[in-house]
């Protein structure tokens, strides 16, 4: 059977202040809200996910609400950022989207040959839009529209025992290097995705907080898929939880080289099984919390519009 990781799932960050998120991710980005519900132990933190219209593995993205929470800041085996895919050709239409929704830290960059936008949410949480290419997109309608996950960035001290992670079990393939940067990316056609890591031999102590990303799903094709890697994983010498299903997808989690968080997870049944049409107007349970909605939903007080 074929293991080879798919590419990325979702990753996982901190906001600090849920509505102001929420405008964010929809209005200046223009992502989708499919799933307002609560972390999977904790049912006292909310948690929210947006991607794409359909939902779409790969093109997630997720905040654990904690308000009390201070800024964070990246050290070694934590993600530094990541990038979003959108439409070749739509440069000059991000770069007006984010002047006119008032998002500050727009900068130009390149990087292995591609033009990206460099942008930090409220947070302070770093990312990038990249793909634009040289052909100016049809209409700004949905040819604008973010697409996908595209890659993460973690700031490590070795290349070495992270890259061997990453080829020898996940499948991905050393695509290039600039620099103190090495990308990696999926081997399989079509899921594109890349994983860049930036070796910093003195990297600051990661502090958790607002603007960190804590966690990176990849994907796996199946369930028989899920549990042969774990069995790999664990063979490795690592330590996997036990597969869980978390209503959405069925995942194990573990900590790689640096002890970078990472989880690997099923596409079905999706995220979008059991959900309302209007995810900003519910709170989306699991089923072990159903009996005690009324007192959760009092405690999280939370709106979204």
């Amino acid at each position: 059977m074929n293991n080879t990781i798919l590419g990325l799932h979702h990753i996982t960050a901190i906001s600090r202040e849920p509505l102001r998120n929420y405008r964010f991710y929809t209005r200046a980005l223009g992502l989708r809200l499919v799933l307002q519900t609560v972390a999977h132990n904790d049912p006292s933190t909310l948690r929210l996910y947006y991607g794409d219209e359909n939902a779409s593995p790969g093109s997630i993205v997720s905040f654990l609400i904690l308000p009390r929470i201070h800024h964070g800041y990246p050290g070694a085996g934590v993600a530094k950022g990541l990038s979003f895919r959108v439409a070749s050709g739509s440069s000059l239409h991000w770069d007006s989207e984010m002047k006119s929704k008032g998002v500050p830290f727009v900068n130009r960059i390149v990087k292995f040959g591609e033009e990206c936008l460099e942008v930090k949410d409220p947070d302070g949480l770093a990312f990038e839009l990249t793909g634009f290419g040289d052909t100016p997109a049809a209409d700004h309608g949905a040819s604008t529209k973010v697409q996908r996950l595209d890659s993460i960035t973690l700031g490590i001290k070795s290349v070495t025992a992270v890259s061997d992670l990453l080829a020898d079990i996940f499948g991905y393939r050393f695509s290039g290097r600039e620099g103190n940067r090495h990308r990696f990316q999926t081997a399989v056609p079509g899921a594109e995705s890349k994983i860049d890591l930036l070796e910093i031999s003195k990297l600051q102590k990661y502090e958790i907080g607002g603007g960190n990303i804590v966690r990176i799903a990849f994907r796996a094709s199946t369930p028989e898929a899920l549990t042969e890697l774990r069995e790999k994983i664990a063979a490795k010498g690592f330590n996997p939880t036990a597969i869980i299903d978390q209503q959405y997808y069925r995942s194990f989690s573990f900590n790689g080289p640096d002890e970078i968080l990472i989880k690997v997870a099923t596409d079905l049944p999706g995220f979008a099984a059991g959900n309302s049409n209007k995810p900003e107007e519910e709170i989306a349970l699991p089923a072990l919390y159903e009996p005690r909605r009324a007192e959760i939903e009092s405690a999280l007080l939370t709106k979204l519009s």
